[in-house]
């Protein structure tokens, strides 16, 4: 595959030996013959930097290249571990991919398909790929179902995520100090993918794979962006018609106290709930309940494109694929970072202070909001903080203050050390090294720092981990609380510390901090389930886990007590040692249209379990499509026909369908003298004597002919005529019938047929009644 030219050659204007060349801020050669320069897949444009070795020299080289013809990216996963492409920067527009799987996934496995290094999105889309796909791949006969990412991993990778996963809580947002399922079945949790979590003070907020949201919680101050400010324990959609989310695909959500901020695959962002700082960025300061866009035009922001997004307390930081970094809302602590002598809140987005900071020649990869402060790794291993430092949580040994970035110190637990994560918590920061070990520094009232201690400290100190549940542990996600922390594990456990007087420890007990990690409790999860993604926040007393359950097996069983108007579908799930919602998918085609939740609602273990679900409504003589669901895996497709009215008469009348024998429309079952089908007519019980309800009078110079009939049997489309005639033998005739409906109860009519009598001395009238079509 060359999607893009592999090199190119340059000569650097210098006469210094000792000269160096970058791209893309990457050093790539040294002197001054012409050397190759890698390209990443899918550059448009590169800049080539000389410097001499007296750093008065320099020489800027921008290139535009040309791309070769669309090309096809073979994706071969014979491991987790496995990337098909790494790329700094990259344009998929046009191209293919093509996705092989070689070994069985684990659980709540993510792909890695495009490593991208660079700091902005991937540019436009695979032709065969949108963000939000199911992406279904098969290996010894197993088929795995993911759902395609082009935000994840650092936050701009094209990820493969695993589809079937489920959300938990504890602490304070679910009153649980262990994981414990938000209900899911009626809400939209149940038909979505959710792709990340956000907790703020009592809130929660999820991300699903097509672009949209669910919030549940405390709704005080419009928070949960539906329109109201009713609080909620079930998760239900934002208010986004006519709003800025419109259109848009929402790819990261962060959550304040009680306000939140979402980032747009197109950069732009909204905001919504309490403004009393500034903090929703609208040049506005009332709350707001429904998302509204954050103000760019006249901003920093103008004509910037921001790649991540991170919400303190009252206020808002975001990095810019140009590597700026804005922030708006609460200064009070100099939290904005724009070296004020004023402290002044804002409204509208300003630019962080780099000049003149250990941010100059930086390159920011990553950030993070604590509740007055933030934090902010560069692309070098660094880390900058600034904002409030009462208690040491810029980590620069010191607990002053500051308005502009400073470099937390290397002189403790980090030194030596390459961080490669961080996190920003109430008032402490935590960092992972590439040695996989974990520093902290702030506050540590409650035990935050996982030292074994509860002092406060201002540089960083090594996080315990002998004798812990972190021993021998891989940590990949960082998690900090408003007083507690958690780390997630590469083998799908979770370990935390600090505070736990709401049950944020998740390890079963209330009131209790902890000074060095304790483990998760994971008795609420199914023998085979693990957690794939945690999150809380700086001002969150809780935590959100999403659970990876393994693929179950899901057969459709055929329909059963099918009636006109109703039937019972069925299907049997085995959660092969995990956990699986139950539903079942019907409509006329086999895009079906409807999800129906199945009894019972979720299946667990490794046994086969029978589900079922009642269908009511439907449409006499119509075919129908259906397929039982476990989670996001389904059975096989099957159909089932709704019976005719006169069908399902005969049914319950007759134990059949088939009009043969006695049963035969045109016999008499009940030798009553009324054929079958007259009793189906008028309602009658044709397995018991019945009289005709039926009366006639002279009125005038009409006969009345008055008769009860079966409203279902009308609407089946049974033909009812009057008839009349002067002599017998007859020849009958409808010529001047008319006939009214006097009642309908919905199941029985009754109608008055008026019979001109022209005069006639002797009038014979009958009922004649036709079959349905």
């Amino acid at each position: 595959m060359d999607a893009a030219v592999s090199s190119v050659v340059v000569t650097p204007t210098t006469s210094d030996s000792n000269a160096t060349v970058a791209v893309n801020g990457t050093p790539v050669v040294s002197g001054s013959s012409s050397s190759p320069l890698p390209l990443g897949y899918g550059d448009t444009t590169i800049n080539i930097v000389v410097t001499a070795s007296d750093n008065i020299s320099t020489v800027t080289y921008t290139l535009i290249i040309t791309r070769d013809a669309p090309s096809t990216l073979n994706a071969v996963f014979s491991s987790a571990t496995d990337i098909p492409l790494v790329s700094n920067g990259m344009v998929a527009t046009g191209d293919t991919i093509n996705f092989t799987l070689n070994y069985t996934p684990t659980p709540g496995t993510s792909l890695t398909v495009v490593n991208n290094t660079g700091l902005g999105f991937i540019k436009g889309k695979y032709s065969n790929l949108a963000h939000g796909d199911v992406v279904n791949l098969t290996y010894n006969g197993v088929t795995y179902h993911f759902v395609a990412n082009y935000y994840g991993g650092t936050g701009n990778d094209l990820v493969l995520t695993w589809a079937g996963t489920r959300v938990v809580a504890w602490g304070a947002n679910s009153t649980s100090s262990t994981p414990m399922a938000v209900p899911a079945t009626g809400t939209p949790l149940a038909n979505h993918t959710v792709l990340a979590l956000s907790a703020g003070a009592g809130f929660s907020l999820a991300l699903f794979s097509d672009g949209t949201l669910a919030s549940w919680g405390y709704n005080g101050d419009g928070e949960l962006g539906n329109n109201t400010t009713t609080d909620t324990s079930t998760p239900g959609a934002l208010a986004t018609a006519g709003g800025p989310l419109v259109g848009k695909v929402v790819v990261a959500a962060s959550s304040g106290y009680y306000h939140n901020l979402v980032l747009c695959s197109d950069g732009s962002m909204a905001s919504w709930g309490q403004n009393y700082n500034g903090q929703l960025g609208n040049s506005a300061f009332p709350k707001i309940e429904v998302p509204v866009p954050v103000m760019t035009s006249g901003t920093p922001l103008a004509s910037k494109s921001v790649v991540a997004i991170a919400s303190g307390f009252d206020h808002n930081l975001v990095l810019c694929d140009d590597g700026t970094l804005a922030a708006w809302g609460n200064n009070l602590n100099g939290q904005l970072g724009n070296n004020p002598t004023n402290f002044t809140k804002t409204s509208a987005p300003v630019l962080v202070t780099i000049t003149g900071t250990p941010l100059v020649g930086k390159t920011v990869v990553s950030i993070g909001a604590g509740q007055y402060y933030n934090i902010a790794l560069c692309s070098d291993g660094t880390v900058m903080t600034w904002g409030i430092n009462s208690s040491g949580q810029l980590g620069n040994s010191t607990t002053t203050s500051s308005s502009a970035p400073v470099a937390v110190s290397t002189s403790g637990a980090l030194a030596g050390k390459t961080v490669t994560a961080v996190a920003a918590g109430g008032s402490h920061c935590l960092a992972l090294c590439s040695d996989g070990t974990i520093a902290a520094w702030g506050n540590n009232a409650y035990g935050q720092l996982g030292n074994n201690t509860t002092t406060n400290s201002s540089v960083p100190v090594a996080v315990t981990t002998d004798g812990t549940p972190l021993a021998g542990k891989t940590i990949v996600r960082l998690i900090a609380g408003y007083y507690h922390s958690m780390v997630q594990c590469s083998d799908g456990t979770l370990v935390s510390w600090g505070d736990n007087g709401y049950g944020e420890l998740g390890n079963s007990t209330v009131s209790s901090i902890s000074s060095i990690p304790v483990a998760v409790d994971t008795s609420a999860l199914a023998s085979a389930e693990s957690f794939v993604l945690a999150n809380s926040g700086s001002s969150a007393y809780g935590c959100l886990g999403l659970v990876a359950s393994p693929v179950p097996t899901v057969t459709t069983l055929a329909v059963t007590s099918v009636g006109a108007t109703t039937a019972v579908l069925n299907g049997t799930v085995n959660a092969n040692g995990g956990s699986s919602m139950v539903s079942f998918d019907y409509g006329l085609d086999n895009s079906y249209g409807t999800n129906l939740a199945g009894t019972p609602s979720s299946v667990t273990g490794t046994g086969s379990t029978t589900i079922s679900t009642s269908l009511t409504s439907l449409t006499p003589s119509t075919t129908y499509h259906f397929r039982a669901n476990g989670g996001s895996y389904s059975g096989s497709d099957l159909t089932f026909t709704t019976l005719s009215q006169l069908q399902n008469w005969r049914q319950q009348a007759f134990g059949t369908t088939t009009a043969t024998g006695l049963m035969a429309d045109t016999a008499d079952f009940d030798g009553d003298g009324i054929p079958n089908l007259l009793e189906f007519a008028l309602n009658l019980n044709p397995t018991a004597a019945s009289a005709l309800p039926v009366n006639g009078a002279v009125n005038g110079a009409n006969y009345e002919y008055t008769y009860s009939r079966s409203s279902a049997a009308v609407n089946a489309g049974t033909s009812y005529q009057v008839q009349w005639s002067g002599t017998l033998p007859a020849t009958w005739s409808s010529s001047g019938v008319t006939q009214v409906i006097l009642t309908d109860d919905t199941t029985t009519q009754q109608v008055k047929a008026y019979v001109p009598m022209n005069g006639a001395a002797t009038l014979f009238v009958h009922l004649s009644v036709t079959a349905p079509p």
